[in-house]
């Protein structure tokens, strides 16, 4: 019979430092409330994707009447490409600063994750994710 590792074993809870855990609690935290933001902005986000869309049809509609001859139709073509323009202004405004804070907590993450690995070497990830885990658990409820 073969020693095989218990694969249902818990992992150990290890000591990390107190500045180590606050910095995970609130790259949590962040990435909660970007998470939130997303959500509360969601319906904003689709009123602007379908904004696009009614854009992208009337200029489809637009472009028949020009290859029929219809010249006229031009200043309608300026002006809704001119509110797509506005649109994906709008778009990117509520997405860009969301893709950077969601960078930022990345790098964040990574650092903390090359510090802890620096100054426990021997505890495995596993070991490091359940002590954050526990703390950030035990933290939420004392809000």
């Amino acid at each position: 019979m073969t020693n095989s590792p218990n694969l249902n074993q818990k992992s150990k809870i290890v000591s990390i430092d107190e500045i180590y855990l606050k910095q995970s609690f609130n790259i949590r935290m962040d990435f909660e409330n970007i998470n939130l933001l997303i959500v509360n902005r969601e319906k904003e986000i689709s009123k602007l994707k379908e904004c696009i869309e009614t854009l992208k049809s009337e200029l489809k509609k637009d472009q028949k009447k020009i290859k029929g001859g219809d010249k006229s139709i031009m200043n309608n073509v300026y002006r809704v490409l001119g509110d797509l323009e506005d649109t994906t202004q709008k778009l990117k405004g509520i997405i860009d600063p969301i893709e950077k804070k969601m960078e930022e907590l990345r790098k964040d993450e990574v650092v903390l994750h090359e510090t802890l690995k620096e100054k426990y070497p021997h505890v495995t990830d596993d070991e490091l994710k359940e002590s954050i885990i526990n703390y950030i658990v035990e933290r939420k409820r004392d809000l």
